[in-house]
């Protein structure tokens, strides 16, 4: 009875019919369960249950397909190329759905793709930057990736340290190296500092030196290690890492130059700003408008030098140029002419130069050769705006100031205000004094690298000067003992020039002579005596080329030049050209 009232009971909550018969319900369940949509619904074998399977197989072919190229992808050492990368990325974020992160398929979905974690968020990240507009997924996956290290990585920490080995130490903390960088998990920027770095070679013969090397060939010893070219050594090169500019003189005249420029040209560009504005009246010179050559020559030295001979620019002198080596000069060689430069001459040389009349002769110069085409005078224009008596003008000057010794005075850089006429009047006289300069230090210096370019077999080159005086402390001293004090002199010899497959080789020597004695021209005439007396008879010297700064008691006096005279008699026809610095 109580199975006959259960099955009334379904038959008329499922079927809303029946007197509750068990014949007649078990009729209309068989009835109900043969229709299509409660089998699909019971999971019961027929025709959309096989295509439920096919459908099945087919994911998990495309899925083992997908696998398979992302594999291909992805290389076993080093770095895919740009193009793998972005056809990798495009395939990953297409198969990682939108709400991956909230349903907890992420791991599951590199599971079955065979990929990490992190290649399956980022491809996650590039799906939520999609705003479905057109071009989004395409701009939203050029997401700067993170650097990978490669299988060359520990090479690459061998090619920094080697870099860092080959250049000098400058321990001077005010030259310390800051560079800006980007955290790449945080994106947040920050500065790394390091100690510069002074490069002497170029980045060429340091790439030489080191794939003959100790280090490179201990790396490539290293187990796993492979071998790498050039470019991974030269991209290696750490950004504290300066090379050194002997073209830049650092004498006073050309430091008040160098310093008052640059204050002219931060300072001008405040005093032009009205006059710039559109519809402003233009200045009455006619030459400071914006963008004119007169505003842009205050950019750097080189312009400034370029606008005041720009009449009769630079002369060109082939027979100078460096064919060969690491001061190869680029097609010709260029110089400003000593007559533009007002670069004087000594009387002795042209006693009759500047003797009869003050006037201008057929080649556009005055009787004493200097030039009156261009020059400061001829192409400055006074301009009212920069010729004014206003009191917003600055430069900078060397003024004594007492040591702390309370005894002696030392010149220091100290920066002063006055009016704007003042400054361009100090201006035009630096400059005077500059000019020649500069045109004297650079004729020095391509002097010096054609001569160590072109020097013979029986010639030597010399480059000299004093270093720091050195305290010899010993292990235990008495309560009042002093250490002993020397000083060091430093010659850098470079002889015996030939050809090896091609090039230009030389041979350099170092020698560090110490001394107790002060640095003077005896201490430096006596050290050079003993190494042109080593030299002389292995190499057959017949002349030494000597090159050093201009310090009065110790080169550019007159103990050294009786010296000079004085050398072919006492080293047997050895013949002593000192060169000095501007």
């Amino acid at each position: 009875r109580q199975v006959d009232w259960l099955l009334g009971h379904l038959e008329q909550e499922l079927f809303a019919c029946g007197g509750g018969r068990v014949g007649r319900t078990r009729l209309l369940s068989a009835q109900l369960t043969v229709r299509p949509a409660v089998q699909r619904l019971f999971g019961e074998s027929g025709r959309h249950a096989d295509r439920v399977q096919k459908l099945t197989e087919a994911s998990a072919k495309m899925l083992a397909h997908a696998k398979g190229v992302l594999k291909q992808l992805t290389p076993t050492h080093g770095t895919r190329s740009l193009e793998d990368h972005q056809s990798f990325q495009t395939i990953v974020a297409a198969l990682v759905p939108d709400d991956a992160t909230n349903d907890h398929l992420m791991r599951c979905i590199g599971e079955l793709l065979g990929i990490q974690w992190s290649q399956v968020d980022s491809a996650q990240r590039r799906n939520l930057q999609n705003d479905g507009s057109v071009g989004a997924f395409s701009s939203a996956n050029k997401i700067s990736r993170k650097q990978r290290k490669d299988f060359r990585g520990l090479g690459r920490r061998v090619c920094v340290d080697y870099w860092h080995k080959a250049t000098r130490l400058d321990t001077n903390v005010g030259n310390k190296v800051r560079n800006r960088e980007v955290n790449a998990s945080t994106g947040q920027p920050f500065y790394r500092e390091h100690w510069r770095h002074v490069q002497y070679d170029t980045d060429e013969q340091i790439a030489e030196d080191f794939f003959k090397s100790v280090d490179y060939q201990q790396y490539l010893a290293t187990p796993g290690a492979l071998a790498f070219k050039k470019d991974i050594f030269l991209q290696s090169k750490c950004f504290c890492i300066k090379k050194s500019d002997f073209q830049e003189c650092a004498c006073p005249t050309c430091t008040l130059m160098r310093e008052t420029l640059r204050g002219w040209h931060a300072q001008r560009a405040k005093w032009h700003r009205e006059n710039d504005k559109e519809g402003a009246a233009p200045c009455p010179c006619g030459s400071c408008a914006k963008g004119s050559a007169y505003r842009q020559a205050s950019g750097s030295l080189g312009k400034f030098r370029q606008f005041v001979h720009s009449p009769c620019g630079q002369a060109s002198f082939p027979e100078l140029a460096i064919r060969a080596g690491p001061k190869q000069t680029d097609g010709e060689v260029n110089f400003y002419r000593r007559q533009c430069c007002r670069a004087e001459l000594p009387s002795e040389a042209i006693p009759d130069l500047c003797s009869g009349d003050e006037s201008d002769d057929e080649d556009g110069g005055d009787v004493c050769g200097n030039c009156t085409k261009c020059g400061y005078d001829v192409m400055m224009p006074a301009c009212p705006i920069e010729y004014s008596n206003d009191c917003d003008a600055e430069w900078k000057e060397y003024q004594p100031r007492l040591d702390p010794d309370g005894r002696s005075f030392q010149d220091e850089l100290v920066t002063v205000k006055g009016t704007r006429k003042q400054l361009m009047e100090r201006l035009g006289k630096l400059f005077a004094d500059w000019s020649p300069h500069d045109w004297t230090d650079r004729w020095n210096t391509h002097a010096r690298h054609l001569t160590y370019a072109t020097f013979g077999e029986t010639e030597m080159c010399i480059s000299t000067d004093f270093s720091a005086q050195y305290e010899h402390k010993a292990h235990s001293t008495r309560t009042c003992e002093h250490p002993g004090r020397s000083n060091m002199d430093v010659f850098v010899v470079t002889h015996s020039p030939r050809i090896v497959n091609g090039k230009r080789e030389v041979t350099t020597d170092v020698w560090r002579i110490f001394s107790e004695a002060k640095g003077s021209s005896l201490f430096h005439n006596q050290a050079l005596d003993d190494i042109v007396t080593y030299y002389r008879e292995k190499l057959n010297l017949t002349r030494v080329y000597v090159f050093s700064d201009g310090c009065r008691s110790q080169y550019k006096g007159r103990r050294n030049f009786v010296r000079i005279a004085q050398f072919p008699s006492q080293m047997h026809g050895v013949q002593l050209v000192h060169r000095f610095a501007a």
